[in-house]
């Protein structure tokens, strides 16, 4: 109900995209205000020699305010903020002031204005200005830029009557109009039916021209009132739409402009305020929310309403149709098919996504699908099972005791229910697959009863081996209290056989375990067969809640012996619930890799699955879910795709809208499309308050040429600096995220930083290159000591586009690495740049001259 355009809050969301331009067309901008972005570019249309559409006369003011309020600089230190800072300006002078607020304008200098804008790459204009009568070439001219997809926003005009001035009532540009602190239109503001939207208008502070011009002589800013600024918003909101999200047309744009619009005065669109008081945080979401899916999808299956939590657990079931690929299932605990939340679990066809069969709760409430996991062949028909768990069940009026269903992967019939028999001990929090044990020709598997109480301590946790045949208990196995041990049983995992016994042992996560403090959470090994325990690991982190997933991957550091990762997706890295994913040694019982969320409430490490060889590497993957990652948009979630030899993800796979919760479950299902590659099913759980359903999609291995940007000096230097990840090279500040990328806009300054690991001797030498383009993979030296690679061959630098940028030392064999301080790099191609253009910086700490000791490589996309 405030009338502020909830600027903060937007910024969470976006601050702009330099790759969106803003043609302000205006009387010129001072392009060195201290609070204004560098690298303006601009031309001037009032002069037959042009110009650089800087404000040139000492009434030339009003271009400048303008730019303040939609791209002044953020957390500078200096005065204010433009709504979408990090756009990139135009600056068109086509006006020539010669008074306060007076100016001269012509047709012939309007339309060569417009002209140059769209020939700039323009997606926006904004004038806020008010012309005088119209003519014909340039509201044609308007009119076609539109067309090619252009927005135009204008002032309402500062004459309180009816009636919007030109150009803000061509059918072809936004008029907005202003209003004042308490929602009324203000007194100075025009208004009328060629109107769209209403915006802020009065008291407005913003970048004034320094020195003794400027609308006030003796400050930097000034409070200014005018529909100059409802304007300016205006356009401002336009980038913003585009900045979230760069796919919108100008039609998309107009209506999710118009659909946000905080409503006032009559209901609906009305001559006074239109479509309403424009909201940023409300265009950012709905913008977002309008993205695309992630890319590659195969397949895509949405949930049938908003509330169902589709797509809440998955899992792979292998082939169960008969058409060779692997099919999947999909939990919807809160479907009402069958009663209020009783729940349904769709089979899913890995080939097409499309449900073979499905099988539902059986009374209301019961929320059936909560927890999913295959088994193997029980029943002897050559088709995995499927186990439905509800720990938080009551069969028989005992409150959370627990139910497992074993239904036929082949037709959903039940095979087995087992209940809870013992009040909170919640039963089928975990299930996991154990092979034969008992040598019946049925797979048996294992169950986790986490609260179940141990030698009168409450939630030590237990775990049944039963049998796959007829469910029977083979062999409980109980958690230690005396140990600490709380919620044994959490998660559970097959792995190798580490007692010589000839069967699958089992890994035990026990996130409440109260190690170095209260839910650090722990992992054991136990023997399948005699429940003794094997190896025991510990977490890193007090509240971490390290094993509340666990899978057995690979031999990740060559010891032959099957490495263990868990999920701690409470750990707080970088804020609560940021989590982490640790693998662990079984040989030394330590960690021996590790990788953290990428935002607070990221929840990294949702869950985990290992799949058949992704990437092509003949090593199986490991694919961690993040339902809560933000990256442009709030809550869209990733998964991540990790392989044996890559200190950084593979690949990852992102949301594609605010709210998706992308990564809240998969299913691993094999090569489904004949590449030779595994694909993965993924859910999105969505989110009900923001009207965004669930789905799942199949999505494919990524091709080859999207695995990486970089060869495998994107892994960077696997190095801790403070617990994290360590990156020598940061460019603006960064080591380029997950992706290994930054991105800026032409003209945006480039700083390059070196930073030493924690174990260089200080200073640390250092040498920095650049390199047009991206390198081949040819021009690779692999470092010792898993240190990442060189991108660029020893004596070649100065040739194909590589060349120094800076060092500390002197001159080696290959006189490559010179003596040099920092300064700014240029480099010119003989034909022109393409555009856009990428160039890889490369940082390295040395030992001397000609040896390298850690290195990572920064991409700079220039936009």
């Amino acid at each position: 109900s405030d009338l502020d355009c909830d600027a903060p809050e937007t910024w969470e969301l976006s601050t702009g995209n330099p790759s969106i331009v803003v043609a302000i067309v205006d009387d010129g901008i001072q392009y060195d205000h201290p609070d204004l972005p560098r690298g303006i570019r601009g031309t001037d249309t009032t002069s037959p020699q042009g110009g650089t559409g800087a404000a040139i006369n000492s009434w030339d003011n009003h271009g400048t305010v303008v730019a303040g309020v939609i791209a002044a600089t953020m957390n500078n230190g200096h005065g204010v903020a433009g709504l979408v800072p990090e756009v990139t300006l135009l600056s068109i002078r086509a006006y020539v002031s010669f008074s306060y607020y007076g100016f001269t304008a012509m047709t012939s200098w309007t339309v060569p204005a417009l002209d140059w804008a769209m020939t700039q790459g323009a997606q926006v204009t904004n004038h806020s200005v008010t012309l005088g009568m119209m003519d014909s070439a340039t509201t044609a001219k308007y009119d076609q830029l539109r067309q090619n997809g252009i927005l135009h926003y204008a002032s309402a005009g500062n004459d309180p009557v009816v009636g919007t001035s030109w150009p803000a009532n061509l059918a072809s540009v936004h008029g907005v109009t202003g209003i004042d602190f308490v929602g009324d239109i203000a007194g100075f503001a025009s208004f009328g039916p060629n109107m769209d939207y209403a915006a802020g208008a009065a008291f407005i502070y913003s970048t004034d021209r320094t020195g003794n011009l400027g609308f006030n002589t003796m400050l930097t800013y000034a409070p200014l009132a005018g529909t100059t600024f409802s304007g300016a918003y205006g356009a401002a909101q336009g980038a913003l739409a585009l900045s979230v999200n760069p796919g919108l047309t100008a039609n998309q744009v107009d209506d999710v402009l118009a659909a946000t619009c905080m409503d006032l005065g009559a209901p609906g669109f009305d001559p006074m305020y239109a479509n309403g008081l424009l909201n940023a945080y409300a265009i950012a979401w709905q913008s977002a929310l309008l993205r695309p899916d992630p890319e590659s999808v195969l397949f895509r299956q949405n949930a049938p309403s908003v509330g169902s939590a589709y797509g809440q657990s998955m899992t792979g079931l292998g082939d169960i149709d008969g058409d060779g690929r692997g099919d999947f299932a999909v939990g919807s605990p809160l479907d009402d098919q069958a009663g209020l939340n009783a729940g349904i679990v769709e089979f899913r066809s890995g080939a097409s996504g499309q449900v073979i069969f499905s099988v539902t709760g059986m009374s209301a409430g019961e929320g059936f699908g909560r927890h999913l996991c295959a088994l193997g062949d029980l029943n002897g028909d050559g088709v995995r099972e499927l186990a439905v768990t509800d720990p938080a069940a009551s069969p028989g009026g005992l409150p959370l005791s627990g139910r497992v269903r074993i239904h036929s992967g082949a037709s959903g019939a039940l095979l087995h229910q087992i209940n809870g028999s013992v009040a909170g001990s919640r039963l089928g929090q975990a299930i996991c697959d154990l092979g034969d044990l008992n040598g019946d020709g049925a797979d048996d598997f294992a169950l986790g009863l986490p609260n179940a109480s141990v030698m009168g301590t409450v939630g030590v946790g237990r775990v049944e081996i039963r049998s796959g045949a007829d469910a029977s208990l083979i062999l409980p196995i109980e958690g230690q209290p005396g140990a600490g041990d709380l919620e044994f049983g959490y998660s559970l995992c097959a792995t190798e056989d580490r007692d010589a016994d000839g069967k699958l042992d089992l890994v035990v996560g026990i996130p409440g375990a109260n190690t170095i403090g209260t839910d650090g959470g722990r992992l054991r090994i136990v023997s399948s067969g005699t429940g003794a325990v094997l190896t025991t690991m510990e977490t890193f982190q007090t509240g971490a809640r390290l094993g509340t997933e666990v899978v057995s991957w690979i031999d990740l550091n060559d010891d032959g012996q099957i490495d263990i990762a868990a999920a701690a997706p409470n750990a707080n890295a970088l804020g609560p619930n940021t989590g982490a994913v640790l693998v662990y040694s079984p040989a030394t019982q330590s960690a021996i890799a590790g990788w953290v969320g990428a935002n607070a409430q990221a929840r990294f490490g949702s869950f985990l699955r290992v799949s058949p060889d992704m990437d092509g590497d003949t090593f199986a993957d490991l694919v961690v879910g993040a339902p809560g990652q933000t990256d442009l948009e709030a809550g869209a979630g990733a998964i991540h795709v990790y392989s044996k030899y890559w200190a950084r993800p593979r690949y990852t796979l992102r949301g594609g809208k605010p709210g998706d919760a992308f990564g809240t479950s998969a299913a691993v299902l094999g090569d489904i499309d004949g590449d030779g590659r595994a694909e993965i099913a993924v859910s999105a759980l969505g989110n009900g308050t923001l009207q965004a359903p669930g789905w799942t999609a199949i999505l494919p291995a990524s091709n080859p040429a999207n695995l990486s940007t970089l060869p495998a000096g994107a892994t960077g230097a696997v190095r801790t600096a403070a617990g994290k990840v360590h990156d020598v090279l940061l460019v603006n500040g960064s080591g380029g995220g997950l992706d290994r990328t930054v991105r800026i806009g032409v003209g945006q300054e480039i700083r390059v930083g070196v930073v030493p690991p924690v174990d260089s001797t200080t200073p640390a030498n250092f040498a920095v290159w650049a390199y047009l383009g991206l390198p081949s993979l040819s021009q690779s030296l692999t470092l010792p000591a898993n240190s990442g690679e060189l991108l660029f061959l020893p004596c070649t630098v100065g040739g194909g586009g590589n060349f120094v940028v800076t060092n500390n030392y002197g001159a080696d064999p290959c006189g490559e690495f010179v003596p040099s301080t920092v300064a700014p790099w240029h480099s010119s191609a003989p034909n022109g740049l393409p555009f856009p253009f990428t160039l890889v910086y490369q940082g390295v700490i040395t030992d001397g001259p000609g040896t390298a000791k850690a290195t990572n490589a920064v991409k700079v996309v220039i936009q």
